[in-house]
Formats: structure tokens, C-alpha cells, sequence
């Protein structure tokens, strides 16, 4: 089962998020036609920096640059008052970067081909954020878990020994915390800090975020997030290869509702 086809979804999501901001159309519906509603989308357009730290002897660390692009449907939290002081927060996403290596490959080829190593990255993820907690007018404080499946790719290397379907991410389900803070009148405009580490899983990873409103009732938010992945080994066509933890950040900009 190839994968590819998934590249297309966040671009289709976000295409759709962003219209759904401005505008609203009404249609006449029939008995069997479903409605999604814009205000369940959430998107995000940013810059990312992928390093895998030095894993060989004869190699340096590879580092990326990459565009990254993501989706998040709101589900369980789109039907509860976000307004209660108990609030459960959640999104189903898709996630994904692709760019460029930037650093240098080796001089002689790596894969078994005939060609010298390549310079094309990218990553992608799926998963879940599930957050449960307590929030008020002035403040918030949610803790969760964040089920994920994610793979990685630069040059010759990925972060499996598959070449398709679904085997090739890696599963991970850290625990996180969330914390919001709305220092001006508007009950939307809050900055949130969530944290994140696994300690079971099939690949460990931890990170943290920060969402920074631009304006009151915008509902754009600028953010930074650090990502730690342990994929423990990555592999050279089907060689796996002693690896240490692969770095990501992430920077740009998350439009659609915080709730």
C-alpha cells in the first residue's frame, strides 16, 4: 500500500480552513448529505529545521529545510461548551514537511544504486491530541496524551526499512500538558504553552509548543515548537544504523479557533 496519495491532505485541508475564516455558504441539504463545518478545522503553514545528529563516522549530521503544512478537525470538542469550566480539547491531524538536505551526503554512493546519495527530505504525521481539563476566563490548565504515527526521511536514510504503506511510521503516545493564558479582554486571544514525553511507545518523543495570538478575534496565532524524536535506529536502504535523537523545529503560523 503505497503513501503518496496522503501528501495531498493537508494541502486540501488548509485550502479549506483558511477560505472557511472569511466566508459562509448555505446550501439546501438533502437527506443524505453530510455538512463540515469550517469552524472544526484548524490549520498551520510553516518553516521547518530537520537535524539528524552524527550517526556514522564517516558522516556528518544531516540537517534539512523543509515547508511544513498541517490540518487539525476538532472532534469530540466540537460538540461540548467550551465555555464550561470542565473542557476536553482535541484534534484528529495530518502533518506533513517536505524540503530539501541541506547539508552534504556522502561523496561515493550509500544505497545499493548507482546514484550518490539524495537530497530530498521529508516527514509526515498522524495522530491524535486528546486533552482533558479545567478552564475559566482568565486562565487554563488541560493535561492529555498525544497518540501519533510518524516517519522521516533525508537522503538515503528513513526512519524505517520499508518502502510503503503504513509499516513505515514509527508509534509513539507521550503524555502532555497544556497551559493558556489570556492577558487582554478577549476570551480567544490566549497564549498556550503544551509540553509533551513519552516513555513507552515504539519511537520516544517529547517536545514543546508555544501559540502567540496576533490580534483579538483574528484567530491567527504565531508558534514555535521544538520536536525530539528517538527513533533509536534509522536505516540505509534495509541496514538499520545506530542513531541518536533526530531534532525538529518548527515556526510559523496556526489559524482557526484555540478550542
Amino acid at each position: 500500500m503505497s503513501f503518496k496519495w496522503i501528501f495531498l491532505v493537508p494541502i486540501l485541508f488548509w485550502s479549506m480552513g483558511s477560505s472557511g475564516q472569511k466566508s459562509v455558504t448555505v446550501y439546501k441539504l438533502g437527506p443524505n448529505d453530510l455538512v463540515l463545518d469550517a469552524r472544526m478545522i484548524r490549520g498551520q503553514f510553516g518553516y521547518a529545521w530537520d537535524k539528524i545528529p552524527n550517526f556514522l563516522d564517516s558522516a556528518e549530521s544531516r540537517t534539512a529545510q523543509l515547508v511544513e503544512l498541517k490540518c487539525e478537525f476538532r472532534m469530540i470538542s466540537s460538540a461540548m461548551d467550551k465555555y464550561m469550566n470542565f473542557v476536553v480539547h482535541d484534534a484528529l491531524y495530518t502533518d506533513m514537511a517536505i524540503g530539501k538536505m541541506t547539508s552534504n551526503g556522502f561523496g561515493e554512493p550509500v544505497a545499493k544504486s548507482e546514484d550518490s546519495e539524495g537530497k530530498f527530505a521529508v516527514s509526515f504525521n498522524w495522530g491524535y491530541d486528546f486533552f482533558m481539563g479545567y478552564r475559566n476566563r482568565h486562565w487554563g490548565l488541560l493535561a492529555g496524551i498525544r497518540p501519533q504515527w510518524s516517519m522521516l526521511s533525508m537522503g538515503d536514510f528513513s526512519s524505517d526499512a520499508t518502502s510503503g504503506g503504513l509499516d513505515v511510521f514509527s508509534l509513539s503516545y507521550p503524555l502532555a500538558a497544556r497551559a493558556e493564558w489570556r492577558p487582554f479582554s478577549h476570551f480567544e486571544y490566549r497564549i498556550i504553552a503544551t509540553a509533551w514525553s513519552s516513555l513507552i511507545g515504539g519511537a520516544s518523543w517529547s517536545g514543546c509548543r508555544i501559540e502567540i495570538p496576533t490580534f483579538p478575534q483574528s484567530r491567527y496565532w504565531l508558534f514555535a515548537e521544538y520536536n525530539l524524536y528517538d527513533y533509536q535506529y534509522l536505516y540505509l536502504s534495509t541496514e538499520p544504523v545506530k542513531s541518536d535523537r533526530t531534532q525538529i523545529f518548527t515556526a510559523g503560523i496556526r489559524f482557526g479557533s484555540i478550542f
